[in-house]
């Protein structure tokens, strides 16, 4: 059964004499109404709407309504404007519906291969991965919550309660797990450059063999484990990970990452390793290995003055880098380690944009600290170690017995004010073109940030793990959910560069949360009824995506397929 909807009718589509109408009766299945009008023919009221059906919104300017056959009697043209839609029962509805934002997300599992991919590794227990991996994409992960989930997203065959996902974790197969990792490794790791990122999760678990006790961002002592992503710059896909022992050193995380991952160094990829990862043991390690990196140094770094001192820019440069306007780069060679005779590439970097705001923040700093001095020198107490520490430019002494006072180290703020606007990468990379690799290594930021990627960055540094739990199988079902997050987000963010005139101002977090309540009917011949969708999560489900309206109607992904 089919009944015909009108999105929006207005009353200037009438003549005037068909707007003289008064009210004429009110019933739940045809409804009239009129306004008068002016000589001109203009309303006096607001704009109303002539219906003859039902009725929906009727105080809002824009409305639903569902006309009968005599509202088409009076008005022949509206018949254009109406659309054929099936006819909703909303007791049989619920039971074939699912949320929209669920079926774009295992769409995007199977357009990036993860499906596929959990079907080969794990060809019994796919489906309920991929399950619990929307779960946790959608919802902060409790498990108290995943009845309520599965319960409204009507996926055939599975039925899943907190303590089936509980004891499911339990039983996982480690051999499986790292038979997925070799899989998506092989289909999205073959970029020549990766992103290494590492960040400590609290488990809330007391028993399991990678937890180590360690202080979160909150400053709270938690049992902890330590996880690594590898992300392809190519595609901005994550395509391997790794748990260790909680609060690691970063040179064991390296060789753990070759021993359980020796194609890094048969690939010859170049890592652009975070700050963490720069420490000189590290750098050997790597060297040592063969393995390509590339890391940036932070300016207290004794490396990164003598790379400044041995490229002598002073603020000028003989070597401007075209690609990289506004720029300055000084390529240099030098052994940095003289005992180990470690030949390393090093690049100095210089924006001029840059050095000016930074040595502006830099005077601003040091005028907020005299006048920090000048109110608490008198009391010793208010200078806690916090704030001695960030006093690096002011010695304060005793004058005396009880008075205070401070003086102003010129020698340091000018080496600090010499290294506004520099920046050095270190690189044992010899081959590839400064500018490639100063590019290859900002792109780090947009890659790194898989960890965030869910749908709070606090719920995924809380796995919530129960001591029996399976730490590699709740990390595979993290993994995945971020997975597509991270090809959503990458997709809206290449969309918004190709197309600066379309307004995209929704984040993909708030386009996820209203697609949650949008709902998608699936119908007796197995195709999809989807409602008319605003304009924002069109454009991202159909022109960003590449989802559009027939494909989502006749397309079943695989998670909804009835085996």
């Amino acid at each position: 059964m089919t009944i015909r909807k009108i999105d929006v009718f207005d009353f200037n589509d009438f003549s005037t004499d068909e707007k003289r109408f008064h009210i004429l009766s009110r019933k739940d299945d045809y409804f009239s109404v009129s306004c008068h009008v002016n000589s001109d023919g203009t309303p006096r009221r607001k704009r109303k709407y002539v219906i003859f059906g039902k009725l929906v919104n009727p105080e809002k300017s824009k409305t639903l309504f569902y006309p009968n056959s005599n509202f088409f009697e009076y008005f022949p043209e509206a018949k254009d404007q109406s659309k054929e839609i099936p006819y909703r029962n909303k007791k049989t509805d619920d039971k074939k519906s699912t949320p929209l934002s669920l079926l774009i997300c295992a769409h995007t599992s199977d357009k990036i291969g993860r499906t596929e991919d959990l079907q080969k590794a794990r060809p019994n227990h796919w489906k309920k991965d991929l399950g619990i991996a929307l779960f946790r994409l959608l919802t902060d992960g409790k498990l108290e919550k995943s009845n309520t989930f599965f319960k409204h997203a009507n996926i055939p065959g599975l039925k899943l309660s907190a303590s089936s996902i509980s004891q499911y974790y339990k039983n996982i197969d480690s051999n499986q797990i790292q038979h997925f990792k070799e899989l998506v490794a092989k289909r999205y790791g073959r970029s020549q450059y990766v992103s290494l990122d590492s960040t400590s999760l609290n488990t809330e678990a007391k028993n399991i063999v990678y937890s180590a006790r360690g202080i979160n961002k909150d400053m709270k002592d938690v049992p902890q484990v330590n996880n690594l992503v590898m992300v392809d710059h190519g595609t901005g896909m994550p395509f391997y990970w790794m748990n260790f022992w909680g609060n690691m050193t970063d040179v064991t995380v390296l060789k753990n990452l070759l021993n359980q991952f020796p194609d890094i160094k048969q690939c010859h990829f170049a890592i652009s390793m975070d700050r963490g990862f720069y420490s000189e043991d590290n750098i050997k390690y790597m060297s040592s290995q063969g393995i390509k990196f590339t890391t940036a140094l932070p300016k207290n770094n004794n490396i990164f003055k003598q790379a400044l001192r041995a490229s002598k820019l002073n603020g000028n440069s003989s070597n401007p880098c075209r690609e990289l306007p506004g720029n300055a780069i000084e390529d240099i060679e030098f052994e940095a380690y003289d005992k180990d005779k470690v030949k390393l590439r090093f690049i100095v970097l210089l924006n001029h944009a840059a050095r000016g705001q930074q040595i502006d923040t830099l005077f601003k700093r040091k005028a907020l600290f005299e006048n920090m001095l000048d109110k608490y020198v008198l009391d010793d107490q208010s200078l806690n170690k916090g704030k001695k520490v960030r006093l690096k430019w002011f010695h304060i002494k005793r004058k005396g017995e009880s008075e205070l006072t401070y003086e102003f180290d010129q020698k340091k703020f000018d080496a600090d004010f010499e290294l506004c606007g520099f920046s050095v990468f270190i690189t044992n990379d010899f081959e590839t073109p400064a500018h490639e690799i100063v590019k290859q290594y900002r792109n780090k930021d947009k890659c790194e940030k898989f960890h965030t990627n869910v749908k709070t960055y606090l719920n995924y540094r809380n796995l919530r793990l129960h001591s029996t739990d399976s730490l590699e199988g709740t990390s595979m079902c993290v993994f995945n959910g971020a997975s597509i997050r991270s090809y959503m987000q990458n997709a809206r963010s290449t969309y918004a560069k190709e197309n600066p005139d379309v307004k995209m101002n929704k984040s993909l977090p708030t386009l996820m949360y209203e697609m949650e309540h949008i709902k998608v009917t699936r119908l007796s011949d197995d195709t999809f009824y989807v409602p008319e969708l605003p304009k924002d999560i069109r454009i991202f489900v159909e022109e960003v995506l590449g989802f559009d309206k027939e494909f989502l109607k006749n397309t079943v992904p695989e998670l909804y397929k009835r085996y």
